[in-house]
């Protein structure tokens, strides 16, 4: 996968802190998802919900939850080498036909 500005174009470096996207790694990532996973369980009615997460010293924070979350950028081909993006892989998973982890 590789990242794609609004326009399509390939970036390689976040366009703020100027820090390489490839091989990037969240910190307490773990701890996000799991956290993510504790509020998603919570929430009825809303089969997609985007997460705003920020990481302190302390941990996780939940920022808040959007019933929008932008995933059609996700989805769009250019974010993929292959030129798909990943709508049947999101279909699958919200459908069942996918088990995730926590399943």
């Amino acid at each position: 996968m590789v990242a794609v500005d609004k326009d399509g174009h390939p970036a390689t470096l976040h366009p703020l802190t100027g820090t390489a996207i490839v091989g990037a790694q969240m910190p307490m990532f773990d701890e996000v998802k799991e956290l993510c996973r504790k509020a998603a369980r919570v929430v009825e009615g809303i089969r997609i919900v985007g997460w705003d997460v920020c990481v302190t010293e302390k941990g996780p924070l939940l920022i808040e939850g959007n019933p929008f979350p932008g995933n059609d950028l996700t989805q769009l081909p250019a974010h993929m080498l292959d030129g798909y993006g990943r709508y049947h892989q999101f279909m699958d998973i919200i459908e069942g036909r996918i088990k995730t982890p926590q399943d």
